[in-house]
């Protein structure tokens, strides 16, 4: 009988050590285990994402155990511990194990449902970021050669703070290759960076106190608060007509999770519905860097992918979507 993954029980000890049991991508339940090279050895972890050799060739899979005894004595060396996608948290490897053995399921195959495609490719989208380096007066920008151009271009980033070339080169109305010419010069840094793909607008918290719950409102949160304050789990169905404030006691009830370190996902019947539920929920809590995540099949697969992290790293600890955001 499988474990609940929710219940406690520790799948996975923290014992380190020279050998990790692969579960390949692309194939059904394949296991092979693989030497660690010294190289890899404080790095590698559960839920890695490894590149291994296999027939002649390379294959990716994830590190699921650290065996005492290998299968074969004699073992090839993992090749590399892939930048992307990033380790997989051993929490959801743990969920991943408990639905394959509930529905004798082959695990590649649940991880595959649970991991986004966008996820399993590696979606991270890097461009390059302006800052300046330093304040200049204006007679060494003129001892360094620039031009007047140059000069105005190199005032109006200070003015504006590190921001994105793209961005910058649309401000400033410029192109690229006079802020290499500064770069060049050592008056600004262009560094790539991550830059993440956000569907939502920024929206701040509306200012005020929420509304006054009514008698049948303040009944059913109560008993919803009960369940959530126990860490319990308990189905519970809020009837009422259209405007009768079922949402109030959904965003209180989130609100109430929130208070208590956890987090909450909230369903929508169809996509068509997202923003308008979306607004309400930024209303009241407020446009926190990455706070609300958004999910649906219309984001693009990098917004897929930068929203999956944001969820899974516990950034976004509000989720708006439909069924396929669960």
């Amino acid at each position: 009988m499988a474990s609940d993954p929710f219940g406690g029980d520790d799948f996975h000890s923290e014992r380190r050590n020279s050998v990790a049991r692969v579960l390949l991508e692309r194939k059904r339940d394949c296991l092979l285990d693989y030497a660690i090279p010294a190289r890899l050895a404080n790095r590698i972890r559960i839920g890695s994402h490894v590149r291994i050799p296999l027939r002649g060739s390379q294959a990716t899979g994830w590190v699921i155990d650290f065996p005492e005894r290998p299968a074969v004595e004699e073992l090839r060396e993992l090749s590399s511990l892939s930048e992307e996608p990033f380790h997989l948290p051993e929490r959801l490897l743990q969920l991943a194990e408990w639905v394959a053995g509930y529905y004798c399921a082959p695990l590649a195959s649940t991880l595959g449902c649970i991991l986004p495609a966008p996820v399993r490719q590696g979606r991270k989208r890097e461009q390059l970021l302006v800052c300046c380096l330093a304040d200049r007066e204006e007679g060494e920008l003129d001892r360094l050669g620039c031009s007047v151009r140059e000069k105005r271009a190199w005032a109006q980033l200070r003015e504006l703070g590190p921001i994105w070339l793209t961005e910058l080169c649309a401000a400033t109305r410029t192109g690229p290759e006079i802020w290499k010419r500064l770069a060049k010069r050592g008056l600004v840094d262009l560094r790539k960076a991550e830059k993440p793909r956000h569907p939502l607008h920024p929206h701040s918290a509306a200012g005020g106190s929420p509304p006054v719950l009514t008698g049948d409102q303040a009944a059913a949160l109560e008993a919803v608060r009960g369940t959530i304050r126990q860490k319990g789990f308990s189905a519970f169905l809020l009837f009422g007509v259209t405007g009768s404030g079922k949402t109030e006691v959904y965003l209180r009830a989130v609100g109430e999770a929130l208070a208590q370190g956890r987090s909450a996902l909230v369903l929508v019947p169809e996509i068509a519905l997202t923003p308008q539920l979306v607004e309400q929920v930024q209303r009241r809590f407020g446009d926190l860097p990455g706070k609300v995540a958004l999910w649906h099949s219309r984001l693009s697969a990098g917004e897929r992918y930068d929203q999956w992290r944001d969820v899974c790293s516990g950034r976004a600890r509000i989720v708006v979507g439909a069924r396929s955001a669960v």
